[in-house]
């Protein structure tokens, strides 16, 4: 009844739950599985349902399952429903965007080649500056930026990954064109920003 009050599906929401348990130990063939009955019970999953899944990549280091999830996820339409249904188009929240970086970071810490790490890490950017950009084609127009900027996890990740990058692919590259130039200001300026960011001067009053 409170599920109802509050205008949730309590079908969707103990679908969520199960996605939620199979998602804190990374079980994505489980995963796929309730996915699948999700789809075969007629039900049409919300941002929790993308969310859960997500997190279930993250958890298992496979960045390229998140990607796909979240291609999915814009693009889903389930047969069986009517046109009624198609307003129900996911609209990603900040928690999303968080899970699908979070995929790259934990990929990225598993990793040994530094290579590796740098194109795991420069998604995550590419990402974020989808964000800033509102990138349409990705769903990234979506994302509330002033809610992201006050997710620390979220913040803390972007601001590694601009780290890394400027330490390991900037420092002493004798790179000069006006793309590599431009780029590498873009991340100066990002570092500048999240740094002052109020959730970690919070953070630090705690």
């Amino acid at each position: 009844q409170e599920m109802k009050a509050t205008g949730a599906d309590p079908d969707i929401a103990c679908y969520n739950a199960l996605l939620r348990a199979c998602a804190m130990s990374g079980d994505i063939p489980k995963l796929r599985d309730v996915m699948r009955r999700i789809e075969a019970d007629g039900l049409t999953p919300n941002d929790t349902t993308w969310k859960e899944f997500l997190r279930g990549a993250a958890k298992a280091r496979e960045s390229s399952v998140a990607e796909e999830i979240w291609n999915t996820a814009l693009t889903y339409k389930n047969d069986d429903m009517d046109d009624s249904y198609t307003s129900m188009k996911w609209v990603p929240s900040a928690e999303s965007f968080v899970a699908l970086i979070a995929s790259y970071f934990l990929e990225a810490a598993d990793e040994t080649s530094q290579e590796m790490q740098s194109n795991l890490y420069g998604k995550i950017v590419e990402a974020y500056l989808g964000v800033a950009e509102g990138d349409k084609e990705k769903g990234l127009h979506h994302i509330d930026m002033d809610l992201l900027q006050e997710n620390r996890r979220g913040m803390s990740i972007i601001l590694k990954a601009v780290t890394f990058l400027l330490r390991y692919d900037f420092a002493d590259n004798e790179d000069m064109s006006e793309d590599y130039n431009m780029y590498e200001y873009k991340l100066r300026n990002i570092l500048n920003d999240i740094r002052s960011l109020e959730c970690f001067h919070n953070a630090k009053r705690h």
